[in-house]
């Protein structure tokens, strides 16, 4: 998490926490399309395909939301 741009990492962290992007919109301000331009963003960053998958990744890594 640490390489993720700070801009990204309250996304992160609520992904973590499986939040839809409209949740994720409301607890942090931006628009929907902005966070899911952000998860596309961390997915492509992270290699992950899927929000489970970066979820699997953070466990394995000891990362916690």
């Amino acid at each position: 998490m640490e390489t993720l741009a700070s801009h990204l990492r309250p996304v992160f962290r609520l992904m973590l926490k499986a939040l839809s992007n409209k949740n994720i919109a409301r607890k942090t301000g931006l628009t929907e399309a902005t966070v899911k331009s952000y998860v596309s963003d961390i997915l492509r960053h992270t290699g992950c395909a899927t929000r489970g998958e970066l979820a699997m990744r953070a466990v394995k890594a000891g990362i916690r939301e």
